[in-house]
Order: structure tokens, then C-alpha cells, then sequence
């Protein structure tokens, strides 16, 4: 068993953040999501809270998708340059297939009830991909895993033994009744050493608790 602690970022404010398109695994190679100047602020901010929060980083993985990989590339100068650099597709966005880029208001009303029918990826299968991704990249250590809101969503899921559909519940609810938010650039603290159900120890915060600065580990 892993006793990992994954740092996990929401990917920064990109191009595709200032269209009305949904954010998916797609990209056109030639055409990549940059991040805006407000991502790379973003970025900076998240970078430098990690690097206040933990005295050390072993690793940095993101989604290949450029939005990540480019929050990723900012966020290493902070943790330090000799950190190990990767990528995994296990990180990538929810899979929408032939709805990708579909406008909320364009998309089915019942798809997240019934994704199987569009082509769209599945919350079980999500998790599954989380699992895998914590499966094959389980050395001790302390690891910042920059990814999208459903991938997060989805680790929330499998540590806490739920469906993703009962995370955006609690994202519906207001904060002092239990909700939670996943903003972009924030960060959700995952600590396997601790026991399975207690494991996501804050989620989605862009400014990193007081208590939890900073965190000497292993």
C-alpha cells in the first residue's frame, strides 16, 4: 500500500476557460490551450503556497493536455528544478467523444444519468482511471498531480467510497453545510498514510489552511 501524499491541482485559467465550450480530454495539437496571463498568475500563486506548505517535492505529474502541462511547468520552479517531471493519460479530462466542445446548454439533460448512451465516459470508469493512476504511481513520496475538476472529483470519489454525481451534490450545497468547491489552480491535499474514508484532508483551496504550513514529510 501506497504512502504517498499527492499534492492535486486543478489545472490554471486557460484559453478554453473563455469560451462557452466544456473543458475535455480533445486537443488539436497545432492548436494547444494556452494558459491566460490570469492562469499564469494563478499557477504562480499555487506553485508558491506548495512551496510554502512542504519542505519537499519528489515529483510533479500532470495530464498531458498543454492547460496542465503548462501549470505544471510554472509550478516546478517553485518546488524546486531537480523535481522529477512527468506526464500520465490517467490524468486527462472526462472523455466526452462526439459531445466534445458542446455547450452546457447543448449538452443532453440526462447524460451524467446516462453517459453510456451519448459515448460519454462513465463515473465508474473515472474512478477507475484514478485508481490505476495511484496503482502505477504509488512510491513514497510526496507528489504534485496537476489535473481537471472531473479527475479530481473522481479521487474525492474513490477515497470516500461514493459515486462522482454525489461530489457535485456536495458542490451544489453551501460551504457551512458541507459543500465543496474544485476552483481552478486550487489545491486538494490527498495523504495515503492515513486510513482509507480519511484520506482527502482539505480540497480545493487556493490559499493552503495556516495548519498545514508548513508540512515536513518523510
Amino acid at each position: 500500500m501506497t504512502k504517498s501524499v499527492y499534492i492535486v491541482v486543478r489545472h490554471a485559467h486557460s484559453e478554453k476557460n473563455l469560451g462557452a465550450g466544456i473543458n475535455t480530454s480533445e486537443e488539436d495539437p497545432e492548436k494547444p490551450y494556452h494558459l491566460t496571463p490570469q492562469g499564469h498568475r494563478e499557477a504562480m500563486q499555487t506553485g508558491a503556497e506548495i512551496a510554502a506548505m512542504f519542505q519537499r517535492v519528489d515529483s510533479i505529474v500532470s495530464s498531458p493536455l498543454y492547460r496542465a502541462r503548462e501549470t505544471a511547468a510554472i509550478i516546478i520552479n517553485y518546488v524546486g528544478t531537480s523535481t522529477q517531471q512527468a506526464e500520465s493519460e490517467l490524468l486527462t479530462d472526462i472523455h466526452f467523444g462526439k459531445w466534445d466542445g458542446t455547450t452546457d446548454a447543448k449538452m443532453p439533460k440526462d447524460w451524467r444519468e446516462l453517459p453510456e448512451k451519448y459515448g460519454i465516459e462513465t463515473d465508474e470508469h473515472m474512478r477507475q482511471r484514478v485508481a490505476g493512476f495511484l496503482e502505477s504511481y504509488s512510491e513514497d513520496g510526496v507528489h504534485v498531480v496537476v489535473s481537471h475538476k472531473e479527475w479530481i472529483r473522481g479521487a474525492i470519489a474513490v477515497d470516500e467510497g461514493c459515486s462522482i454525481v454525489d461530489i457535485i451534490r456536495r458542490e451544489q450545497l453551501p460551504e457551512t453545510d458541507g459543500g465543496i468547491r474544485i476552483p481552478r489552480a486550487s489545491i486538494t491535499l490527498i495523504d495515503y498514510r492515513r486510513q482509507e474514508g480519511d484520506r482527502v484532508v482539505f480540497i480545493g483551496k487556493t490559499e493552503v489552511p495556516k495548519e498545514f504550513k508548513p508540512m515536513a514529510l518523510f
